[in-house]
């Protein structure tokens, strides 16, 4: 559960992300925008694709990743993603 679910439901009283203290926590945030998992998302993600990348919403931005299976030098990027997608996620916890 993110700061922002956490808040709704009346359990936490701060939506802003105790990592990198200068978001909103929102599912989209911890995966990707917080700085702590974009730094890896930069160094990972093909310049040519990061503008697409950074800017989608959660929906697209997981059906796109999840969906593209092009080999990055003897792996898939969607089993790539989703590995670093659940460290991110598991990190945080």
């Amino acid at each position: 559960m993110t700061n922002m679910e956490r808040q709704r439901r009346h359990l936490y009283d701060t939506r802003v992300c105790q990592v990198c203290k200068g978001g909103e926590e929102s599912i989209l945030h911890v995966l990707r925008d917080c700085p702590a998992m974009s730094g890896i998302w930069t160094r990972v993600v093909p310049p040519q694709r990061q503008r697409e990348f950074f800017n989608a919403s959660l929906l697209s931005w997981l059906f796109e990743n999840l969906g593209h299976d092009a080999d990055m030098g003897g792996y898939l990027w969607s089993t790539f993603f989703a590995m670093a997608a659940w460290w991110g996620w598991k990190w945080r916890c």
